[in-house]
């Protein structure tokens, strides 16, 4: 498929690259199957606990540790698989401040120790 882009007195066909890129029916409902066992999970598995760590004010000092990981990332890209224990740590705070699980921000500031102790090591 593609779509007419007119900009002032010019016009031109532009190709939509997700029609290429879109998956067949059938394989997206396999998909969208699996996915929905693995959200039901962690949906059951992620309840208000320790709601205290995901409100103001501790909620903010692990968005200010979220962004202590991500202004450092540029220099833990010269370390061999630290990065990737970044993006889960940070992903494990969006977790838990989203469904305000204190657990899952505990389990997160374990992440952000490893990573620095990982980091020493490493360097």
């Amino acid at each position: 498929m593609a779509k007419k882009c007119t900009t002032q007195n010019q016009s031109a066909y532009v190709a939509n690259p997700l029609n290429y890129l879109s998956p067949h029916p059938l394989k997206q409902q396999n998909l969208t199957r699996k996915c929905r066992s693995w959200v039901g999970w962690l949906d059951r598995m992620m309840k208000p606990r320790m709601a205290w760590l995901a409100k103001l004010p501790w909620n903010y000092v692990a968005l200010l540790t979220c962004l202590a990981i991500a202004v450092t990332t540029p220099l833990m890209e010269f370390l061999p698989f630290v990065i990737s224990i970044a993006a889960v740590a940070i992903g494990v705070f969006a977790a838990g401040i989203l469904m305000r699980d204190g657990l899952v921000m505990l389990i997160g500031y374990a992440l952000t120790a490893i990573l620095v102790f990982a980091s020493v090591q490493v360097a």
